[in-house]
């Protein structure tokens, strides 16, 4: 449910940006035919807690938590995504979710 308005809201705030530029290389600079999302996420064990409701819709393991809930909520729109890590040295990793929104 929450999902089609964030996108929604999302597209009339770069609508309203694009009607209120100052000039047309303003409006252009707000012309997007994609957006691209990156979600830092934590996989879980599987069965500890609750999982991200759509994170097997997203391909994601059993028990994986978006560190932010909206994160969550707008990556289940996407239509292509991946998933990547990072290892920062002496440091423990960190997952990404990366997908592609229309």
């Amino acid at each position: 449910q929450l999902v089609p308005q964030m996108h929604s809201s999302l597209c009339q705030d770069i609508a309203w940006a694009r009607e209120n530029a100052e000039d047309e290389a303003d409006e252009l600079e707000q012309a997007f035919d994609y957006i691209v999302v990156v979600a830092p996420f934590s996989a879980g064990r599987g069965d500890e807690g609750s999982a991200a409701s759509g994170s097997g819709d997203m391909g994601l393991p059993s028990g994986t938590f978006f560190d932010k809930f909206d994160d969550e909520c707008v990556c289940q729109g996407t239509e292509v995504s991946y998933v990547f890590e990072v290892v920062e040295q002496g440091q423990s990793s960190k997952q990404y979710f990366v997908g592609v929104l229309k």
